[in-house]
């Protein structure tokens, strides 16, 4: 959800929503991707599978795949979609994927009320590092 969320008023109106929503002692936890700019680079529009193919129940086959079709620098966003193959017919999704740095996410979630108590590079809670997969985030009201 974070992700798509392109504009900063939207980002900090998002905040405002779940600190109104969160017990005074709890904690707001989420993840993103942690960019990979060799990836956003070579956004060329190609349509690379991500999901194999599935038989489902009712014997239809389903795949996905995925593109960046363009990618938005200034505005740190990703133009993306993905592509289902549901049987014989083809579905896409297109949006926008704003991506974000830790440091950057520390400064917004500080401007929405939140103090950051950790960021991890993965599910596991292994270290925020160059390359790790996500960057999953625990914040508290300040």
């Amino acid at each position: 959800m974070v992700q798509q969320l392109a504009r900063i008023d939207d980002q900090l109106r998002f905040l405002v929503a779940v600190a109104r929503h969160l017990a005074p002692t709890g904690r707001f936890i989420f993840d993103v991707f942690n960019p990979r700019f060799d990836a956003l680079t070579s956004a060329d529009g190609v349509e690379r599978e991500d999901t194999p193919e599935l038989r489902l129940p009712d014997g239809r086959t389903l795949r996905r795949g995925a593109r960046v079709t363009r990618v938005r620098w200034i505005d740190q966003v990703s133009e993306t979609e993905l592509i289902y193959y549901v049987g014989d017919k083809r579905y896409v999704q297109a949006f926008d994927m704003r991506w974000y740095l830790a440091a950057e996410l520390q400064h917004l979630l500080a401007r929405g009320g939140f103090r950051v108590r950790a960021m991890y590079g993965d599910f596991g809670r292994g270290p925020l590092a160059d390359g790790s997969p996500d960057i999953v985030t625990i914040a508290e009201r300040a």
